[in-house]
């Protein structure tokens, strides 16, 4: 029953992902393991087979807390972005304009602090 949970828990979603992959006829990481999982309980190896399937649910759950949290950093760098940045422009003269506007080759003053 224990090993009947693990399969249906964690394998539910790499299943549905595995089946459109097979209507597309291509491969991918969760058809494979969806079809190791099922051979390994069609030769009586049903403890591997939801162990196979409890460490793939539980590397795609990090996955994905490691994904959102380095979006959310991303994010956080983004917010402290200046409005404003001091450009030299092609006289000398330093002036003060949108990050929006700066392009490639532009020479920006950096103050310290």
């Amino acid at each position: 029953a224990l090993y009947l949970a693990c399969y249906v828990s964690g394998g539910w979603e790499p299943g549905l992902t595995g089946l459109k992959a097979l209507r597309r006829k291509s491969l991918d990481v969760d058809l494979l393991m969806v079809v190791a999982a099922i051979g390994a309980a069609a030769i009586g190896q049903v403890f591997d087979g939801a162990l196979l399937i409890v460490i793939f649910a539980t590397s795609g759950a990090l996955e994905a807390a490691a994904t959102k949290r380095t979006e959310d950093s991303v994010r956080e760098l983004f917010d402290l972005a200046p409005p404003t940045a001091t450009r030299r422009n092609s006289r000398g003269a330093e002036e003060v304009v949108d990050t929006a506007t700066l392009a490639v080759g532009d020479v920006l003053v950096v103050r310290p602090g």
